[in-house]
């Protein structure tokens, strides 16, 4: 029984939370425009600070490459796409005696 309550637990949890994120994002987002005067006076800020900034090479002049920018962006979109899958095979150890035990029939009876 107490199987059934974590994966009910833990599912729960999976249905709510992209929800909370898909609000919460273009809140976020919304907040920080609002606050900044919008994109163009943003990035005119950025630009007055440092140029650099809105370079996608960095705000030193040949410190990031193409290749690394690249393979910055594989790496972030696997880990973003392998994420999921990850964190479930983290907790599933824990969980597997206890599902094995509520999902499998009983032994028979000699």
């Amino acid at each position: 029984m107490n199987f059934i309550n974590d994966f009910r637990l833990r599912n729960g949890k999976q249905i709510v939370v992209p929800f909370l994120q898909l609000r919460s994002i273009p809140e976020l987002f919304a907040a920080i425009l609002l606050e900044g005067g919008g994109v163009a006076e943003l990035v005119r800020r950025m630009k007055e600070l440092n140029p650099g900034m809105i370079s996608p090479y960095g705000v030193q002049e040949g410190f990031m490459s193409v290749p690394w920018v690249s393979s910055f962006w594989v790496l972030v979109g696997f880990a973003v796409v392998g994420l999921p899958a990850v964190a479930q095979r983290a907790t599933a150890p824990t969980a597997r005696p206890r599902a094995a035990a509520a999902l499998l029939p009983p032994p028979p009876e000699a």
